[in-house]
């Protein structure tokens, strides 16, 4: 243990440090109790309501015919299923197939829209705050993609 002239631990101010740089990870990886984190109001109302109701079908038309997939990103596309093994499958396979991959398509949509965001920030405002919130965001939901894909 080092002291330095106002006989304070190095060490210890080490500790601190490196404890308040790891404090994000920290919360991800569970083992510290996280802050309350808030957002506008009216925004948390919106989100909770389309999580429970969804999106009117105007809505999820009119929204998501915004959001064309980038031509240099093939990942941004629904896969479609072989038909040949689509159609030698049992009934309750091919209900699932479809139901995840309409899950899917949705996913992608808002992931395609995050991604133009996150492109255009990240083009103009480096090392920023909302940069990094969006890049874990996008990976997160690309994230959320793969896992889908190997369930």
């Amino acid at each position: 243990m080092v002291n330095d002239n106002n006989g304070a631990s190095q060490t210890s101010d080490m500790a601190h440090n490196e404890r308040g740089e790891l404090k994000y990870f920290v919360n991800l990886a569970g083992t510290d109790t996280p802050e309350e984190v808030l957002i506008d109001e009216n925004i948390a109302t919106d989100i909770d309501k389309v999580s429970t109701d969804g999106l009117s079908k105007e809505m999820h038309k009119q929204v998501a015919s915004k959001y064309t997939p980038p031509s240099n990103c093939k990942c941004l596309n629904v896969v479609s299923c072989n038909s040949k093994v689509f159609k030698n499958v049992g009934s309750r396979a091919r209900y699932r197939d479809t139901s995840l991959q309409g899950i899917k398509k949705w996913l992608l949509k808002g992931l395609i829209a995050v991604a133009f965001v996150f492109d255009k920030l990240a083009k103009t405002l480096r090392e920023d705050e909302v940069v990094e919130q969006l890049s874990g965001g996008v990976a997160l939901l690309a994230n959320a993609l793969h896992r889908q894909d190997v369930f």
